[in-house]
């Protein structure tokens, strides 16, 4: 459960996160939109013999797939999130962090007041926008090099695996941070 005060002052992160979420997952579309109309346009040449370097780009989107899977796990995982909770908050810096966004001078107090949890869980929301913008940049790079590799072969229907795996990827790592501070609570009571 996420108390008024903590959900008004982390709605501006909140907001950033599931905004940045839809523009790269409509770019995701967008590719995937771009590769039909070309290739509805007829096929073009394409590259003569592009064999190792497609390899390499598949290679390259997968690697870039399974690199975004681990570390979303890894930043996401129990322990990270119990080293996170235990880590000292600095009050000073999260009002700063938060009047960066527009909020009045009085944010200082107001975090003051906020029990022990609810700071921790305020900086988690920062750090959970690193996460979430680490992992879209990764889902991203995947679709591209799809995109590369179609365009390069001259078969753009080359970018349906990677553009579907990449969006599965995306939809999978939709921003939740009312999850994520249940399961920081859960976790900072044990």
């Amino acid at each position: 459960m996420i108390t008024p005060q903590l959900n008004h002052l982390i709605r501006p992160s909140v907001l950033v996160m599931r905004t940045v979420w839809a523009i790269i997952t409509g770019s995701v579309l967008f590719y995937l939109v771009l590769a039909y109309v070309l290739e509805a346009g007829g096929r073009s040449a394409g590259l003569p013999g592009i064999g190792v370097m497609e390899a390499v780009l598949y290679f390259a989107a997968a690697a870039a797939a399974v690199a975004s899977v681990l570390y979303h796990r890894y930043s996401l995982s129990d322990a990270r999130l119990s080293m996170f909770l235990k880590r000292n908050v600095d009050v000073a810096g999260l009002s700063g962090a938060v009047s960066a966004k527009g909020a009045e001078y009085g944010q200082l107090a107001q975090i003051k007041s906020m029990s022990d949890f609810d700071r921790r869980a305020l900086s988690l929301m920062y750090e959970l926008q690193k996460i979430s913008l680490i992992n879209l940049i990764l889902n991203e790079m995947v679709i591209i090099l799809g995109f590369v590799i179609a365009f390069l072969s001259g078969d753009f229907m080359k970018i349906i695996p990677s553009g579907a795996a990449s969006l599965v990827l995306c939809i999978w790592m939709f921003p939740r941070p009312e999850s994520l501070v249940k399961r920081a609570r859960n976790l900072y009571t044990a």
